[in-house]
C-alpha cells in the first residue's frame, strides 16, 4: 500500500541540510553554482521566502528535490524554514521542475502590483545596474524583483520617450542612462534627448546627440566591452545635453553622471 504523502514546515539548520545531502542525495542532477549562490544570498539577507515549494523525498527517504536550496542553507550559514514533503512516488521526478520556468518579469506580473511586466524592462533593469555590461541577473531573483518594483516607474518613463515608429536603436542600454537620468533632470529634457537621438536629428556640428547617433549606427553592440562603452558615451552625451556642451568628438565618461537615489551620498 502506498505511504501517503505528507508535507511539513520545518526550520532547516545548517547540519540538517548536510546530513540530508550526505546520507539522501545520491540520485540527482549535477549542482549548479550559480543556483545556490543566488538561494544562499537571499538566505543570507533574510529574503528567502516561504513557499509550497522546498525539499521532496521518497518513501525510501532518497532527496528527489531541493539539493540546490540544501546547499545554499549550508553556504548561507542560517536555519530557514521550507516546506518539506515525504513519500513522494519516484516516478513523480518526471513532473518535477518540469515546467516551464518563471522569470523575473512573470514573478512580477503574476504578483498583480504592476500590470504586466516585460523582459524589455528587466533588460533595462539589468544595463541600469551593470552599466551597460550583459549579465543574466542581477544576484538574485528576490533582489532583482525588488530594484525592478523600485525602479519600474522610472524605466516606463524611459520607453515612452520613445518616438512611435523610430528604430529601437541600442534601446536597452540608451533607456538605461534615462532611467537613471529620471531621479535627477528636467523630464522634458529627457524626451527632447530621445527625440532626437531616435529620430536622428543632428543640430551639426559640435551636437552630441547627433555624435552618439552616428556612433551606435556604425558599432555593432556585440559583447559587454562594447555596450559598456556605448553605456558611458551614452552617459558623456546626455550630461552635455543637460549642460548645454557642444562635442566636437565622443567619448566615454569617466564616472556615474546620473546615480540612483539610493547611490547617492548623504
Amino acid at each position: 500500500m502506498n505511504q501517503p504523502i505528507v508535507s511539513q514546515i520545518m526550520q532547516i539548520t545548517p547540519e540538517q541540510a548536510a546530513n540530508w545531502l550526505e546520507n539522501a542525495n545520491d540520485k540527482n542532477r549535477r549542482v549548479l553554482e550559480n543556483r545556490v549562490q543566488m538561494y544562499a544570498a537571499d538566505m543570507k539577507a533574510g529574503k528567502w521566502r516561504l513557499t509550497h515549494q522546498g525539499i521532496a523525498f521518497s518513501p525510501t527517504s532518497q532527496l528527489l528535490d531541493g539539493q540546490h536550496r540544501l546547499w545554499a542553507i549550508i553556504q548561507a550559514d542560517v536555519p530557514v524554514s521550507m516546506m518539506v514533503t515525504f513519500n513522494v512516488p519516484p516516478d513523480s521526478m518526471h513532473a518535477i521542475d518540469g515546467g516551464k520556468t518563471r522569470t523575473v518579469s512573470d514573478d512580477l506580473t503574476i504578483a498583480g502590483n504592476h500590470g504586466p511586466v516585460t523582459s524589455s524592462e528587466v533588460a533595462i533593469l539589468r544595463s541600469m545596474i551593470h552599466k551597460g555590461a550583459q549579465r543574466k541577473s542581477i544576484d538574485s531573483r528576490i533582489a532583482e524583483g525588488d530594484l525592478l518594483t523600485r525602479h519600474l516607474l522610472a524605466i516606463r518613463f524611459a520607453t515612452s520617450c520613445i518616438p512611435k515608429n523610430c528604430r529601437r536603436l541600442g534601446q536597452s542600454i540608451v533607456l538605461a542612462v534615462l532611467a537613471r537620468a529620471y531621479y535627477s533632470i528636467d523630464h522634458e529634457v529627457l524626451r527632447d534627448f530621445a527625440n532626437r537621438f531616435y529620430r536622428c536629428l543632428n543640430r551639426g556640428d559640435g551636437d552630441p546627440v547627433g555624435l552618439l547617433t552616428q556612433w551606435f549606427f556604425v558599432n555593432a553592440l556585440n559583447g559587454s566591452q562594447s555596450r559598456s562603452e556605448a553605456y558611458w558615451k551614452t552617459e558623456r552625451v546626455l550630461n552635455a545635453v543637460v549642460h548645454r556642451e557642444q562635442l566636437t568628438r565622443l567619448y566615454a565618461a569617466n564616472s556615474e553622471r546620473f546615480p540612483l537615489p539610493e547611490e547617492m551620498e548623504d
